[in-house]
């Protein structure tokens, strides 16, 4: 059984390492959204319990349902911050993943080049020997046909 090429293997594993940074960008894009998703309800649900608030001050609110609901802002902010710091962080993992698969990608296309040009040089060594036996064959036939007319005058 011949042995594997060093180069073929290289790529073989270059490839499932862009196959594993692909997944784990998939990963880290999907948390992002998920993060990004529940950021937005955040806000949404703040602007309409802060209009709900202005409503009811507009209308007449008793102190302790003042307070009630500023604590509850309150408490939605720090949720909201929370929630910032996790959606940045999923971002910057996103990134981090993008690159790295762009990393892993133009590892396993260098080693995809090697091969090419492997093969490449393989086929040049291969047309000149080709060429160097047709040039040799066409030069013993000119001698001996040379010879055979060369014989008959």
């Amino acid at each position: 059984m011949k042995r594997p090429d060093a180069l073929v293997m290289l790529i073989e594993l270059s490839e499932k390492a862009s196959d594993e940074r692909a997944r784990s960008l998939g990963n880290a894009l999907r948390r992002e959204a998920s993060d990004q998703k529940r950021l937005q309800l955040l806000l949404d649900y703040r602007g309409e319990y802060l209009d709900k608030y202005q409503k009811l001050c507009g209308a007449g609110i008793s102190t302790a349902s003042m307070r009630n609901f500023q604590q509850f802002l309150s408490k939605l902010d720090v949720a909201i911050a929370q929630q910032t710091s996790a959606h940045s962080h999923s971002q910057t993992a996103a990134e981090s993943a993008r690159a790295a698969l762009q990393d892993a990608e133009r590892k396993r296309q260098s080693f995809v080049v090697l091969r090419d040009r492997k093969f490449a040089a393989a086929a040049t060594v291969t047309a000149r020997k080709e060429q160097k036996q047709h040039d040799e064959w066409a030069i013993q036939r000119t001698r001996g046909t040379a010879q055979l007319s060369g014989g008959l005058d």
